[in-house]
């Protein structure tokens, strides 16, 4: 046999050679990147959702952070129980600056209330009853410097009576608020 006539046959190993090397080594190695590939789509799809969620996150901090410099500011003006002597003084100064005379100024006990969703929500309702006596001017002023006072303090209601002198009599319903450490005795 001489090597010209077989020629076919190293024909046929060389492409039976380059085959095999095409299905063995470079098929698997393109299956492989193209896996890569994919796996590298969905990781830059992860990093944009991780990415958005940092961005949320950053956002959610400063509201949270808005949210606790409220709560702090509405502490504020809660007082606590022990603090209810001042805050009749800050009735009482208010009445003062405005030129209102007080006649009475009487805490009412803490109200029970059994059915309310009050007691579960960390504070209950403190009222006063009030007897002033002022002229109308006197009054609008006593009210909008309760309003500025800087414990929170409700006008519930109000009963206006004008006396022979052109004063007028004025019984007020005034509440607050306390931090209730348990159930009301």
């Amino acid at each position: 046999m001489s090597r010209e006539g077989n020629w076919p046959i190293f024909l046929l190993i060389w492409a039976g050679l380059l085959i095999g090397f095409f299905y063995l080594i470079l098929n698997p190695g393109v299956e492989k990147l193209e896996s890569l590939r994919e796996e590298k789509q969905n990781l830059e799809a992860q990093v944009i959702t991780l990415e958005r969620k940092v961005r949320n996150l950053e956002q959610l901090e400063k509201r949270l952070t808005e949210l606790r410099l409220a709560a702090s500011l509405l502490e504020e003006r809660l007082p606590e129980e022990k603090e209810i002597s001042n805050l009749l003084l800050v009735i009482e100064d208010s009445a003062l600056r405005s030129g209102v005379e007080v006649r009475s100024l009487v805490p009412q006990p803490l109200a029970r209330k059994e059915d309310s969703h009050q007691s579960d929500s960390g504070y209950q309702e403190v009222p006063f009853k009030g007897s002033f006596l002022s002229d109308y001017h006197g009054f609008l002023f006593f009210l909008n410097y309760l309003r500025q006072s800087p414990r929170l303090i409700q006008v519930k209601n109000f009963d206006l009576e004008e006396d022979k002198n052109g004063n007028l009599s004025i019984a007020v319903g005034l509440s607050t608020y306390v931090f209730s450490r348990g159930k009301v005795e």
